[in-house]
């Protein structure tokens, strides 16, 4: 079949969208990890090891990302941790981090989402165009300035959204198309285009050479998610 990144027929595998050293801090030997949705008619899903898709990608193309992925899981998952314990005003500062491999990690993932047809990701949608750059940035290792897709990464303080991967969903912000990307603890809010176009967080956006800013957001629970969450809550101590 032929893989989306290297465009070659080659065998496809069992491609993780988000890559799976990004999701160990919602494993536990408790359990699996688990897909919520608002609607409460679904049943939880069980995600032993995350989202993959087996029509994407080729073992080569899949293991190039991997160098990202460690970076930014490490930079979350240990760096970032540190610096928060000094947040103050409503965000803390990593003082120094690899801008290219951070930005160029969270683009190839909502890129995989994009092309993907798993129907978790049914509203990620770039368009060829978009598509289409991003691959280009990947292909060349090229990870642009900072207002080319520009990003602001937030930190989720409360405890649901601490202990969760949101979902990957857009918005508008004056006609720009926003995607909130959905990690652990975390969210990456990518302005879609190459253009100049002020950031939702302007003031955060990464950049080459400069310290990382990390937002501080509290998850509160939206009217159309406290049923399901009612509902889990529910069969949980019925047990």
């Amino acid at each position: 079949m032929l893989c989306k990144f290297c465009e070659l027929e080659k065998p496809l595998i069992e491609a993780h969208i988000i890559a799976k050293c990004l999701l160990k801090p919602l494993m536990s030997p408790v359990g699996p990890i688990r897909s919520f949705s608002k609607d409460v008619s679904t049943f939880p899903k069980r995600l032993p090891s995350g989202v993959y898709d087996t029509e994407i990608l080729c073992a080569e193309c899949d293991n190039s990302f991997s160098p990202w992925e460690d970076y930014t899981a490490e930079l979350l998952y240990e760096t970032a941790q540190e610096h928060y314990k000094n947040a103050q005003n409503g965000y803390y500062i990593v003082p120094a981090f690899d801008y290219a491999k951070l930005k160029l990690c969270l683009l190839s993932i909502l890129w995989r989402m994009s092309i993907s047809d798993r129907p978790e990701f049914k509203n990620v949608s770039l368009g060829s165009r978009y598509e289409g750059l991003i691959h280009a940035m990947l292909t060349k290792k090229d990870a642009g300035d900072a207002d080319i897709f520009s990003i602001a990464m937030l930190h989720l303080t409360d405890y649901v959204g601490s202990k969760s991967a949101l979902g990957t969903r857009s918005q508008m912000h004056n006609n720009t198309t926003m995607y909130n990307l959905g990690l652990p603890g975390f969210v990456a809010v990518i302005k879609i285009g190459e253009k100049h176009h002020p950031h939702v967080f302007q003031t955060f956006i990464m950049k080459p050479e400069e310290p990382l800013f990390f937002g501080l957001k509290e998850f509160r629970l939206e009217d159309d998610w406290k049923p399901a969450f009612q509902q889990i809550w529910s069969k949980q101590r019925k047990k």
